[in-house]
């Protein structure tokens, strides 16, 4: 369960905005939550940079982008990956809104409206349904990429390739091209084979027929 998400700026610590999903215990996380600022305002931080940081049951995992730390709370059983994907969907979009504005505002909490997205995306990444559809996600994926790889290198390692492929298709085209003109006379030899017969027999018939109508 992600207990709570917060924004800062990592110059000078000052907060942007704030989601908390839990009252209980708000004093230590808020003790907690400001020596890891304090300590990343003094030394900086490295941009994409993540950390998590162990807090008895609990875990704070950060996330820093163009001046700014995406921080969360969670339980140690919520799994790492998915609070990193969590702080990357809210950065994405925090800077597509306001990364013009990061560094010019000076009062705290300036983009609390924020917290409605924090909010959304809270209730998604804490749905078990999520956690499955992007681990399924995840794997699928994997797999695409697996097949990719082994493709691009089975066609570099053979060095041949390009042209013999685009040499191959061409004649492939071109027997294709010829297996269907072919199997239409064949089709046609077949049907002459198969009612030959049928046909000189009829036709005698019909000149029996017509040469009796003539002479009487």
């Amino acid at each position: 369960m992600l207990k709570l998400t917060y924004i800062a700026r990592i110059s000078d610590s000052l907060p942007l905005a704030e989601s908390i999903d839990e009252k209980e215990g708000d004093d230590e996380i808020n003790n907690q939550r400001k020596k890891i600022m304090e300590q990343l305002s003094l030394f900086g931080s490295n941009s994409n940079e993540k950390i998590s940081i162990d807090s008895g049951s609990m875990v704070f995992h950060s996330l820093t982008s163009m001046g700014v730390i995406y921080m969360t709370l969670c339980e140690k059983s919520y799994s790492s990956q998915m609070a990193y994907n969590f702080l990357e969907e809210l950065k994405k979009e925090f800077e597509q809104l306001y990364s013009s504005e990061v560094h010019k505002v000076e009062r705290p909490y300036a983009f609390m409206k924020f917290d409605t997205f924090i909010q959304k995306t809270r209730r998604i990444y804490t749905d078990s349904r999520t956690k499955r559809n992007i681990q399924t996600l995840k794997d699928e994926l994997n797999d695409v990429h697996q097949i990719i790889k082994k493709n691009l290198s089975d066609v570099i390692g053979r060095g041949e390739e390009l042209n013999q492929m685009s040499n191959m298709s061409n004649e492939i085209l071109d027997g294709a091209k010829k297996f269907k003109t072919g199997a239409t006379e064949l089709a046609k030899l077949t049907l002459w084979k198969k009612y030959k017969i049928p046909l000189i027999i009829l036709g005698i018939l019909i000149f029996l027929i017509l040469l009796r109508y003539i002479l009487f």
